[in-house]
C-alpha cells in the first residue's frame, strides 16, 4: 500500500500550474501565452456568472443557449 501512494504523490513544486506562490520562474511567460491564444476569442456570457471564451463564429446568443443546456446542465446532475 505505502508504494502505490508514494507513486501517486507530486513533488513539492512540479510545474504542473502556474501558482504565483511556488511556481515564479516562467509565470511570465505562461500569462503572455495565455494572452496570445485569447487575442482570437470573444467573450460569451453564458448565465449571470459563466462566461466563456469562443471564435468569432460561434459568438451568438444561440451558441450560449446550447452551451449552458448542453455542459453546464449536465454537471449539475
Amino acid at each position: 500500500m505505502q508504494n502505490k501512494r508514494d507513486k501517486k504523490r507530486k513533488g513539492p513544486v512540479e510545474e504542473s500550474k502556474p501558482d504565483t506562490t511556488k511556481n515564479i520562474g516562467n509565470l511570465d511567460e505562461i500569462i503572455a501565452s495565455q494572452r496570445e491564444r485569447e487575442k482570437n476569442l470573444y467573450p460569451v456570457w453564458v448565465s449571470g456568472t459563466t462566461v466563456i471564451y469562443v471564435t468569432k463564429s460561434k459568438a451568438t446568443r444561440q451558441y450560449a443557449e446550447e452551451y449552458k443546456r448542453d455542459k453546464l446542465m449536465r454537471l449539475k446532475q
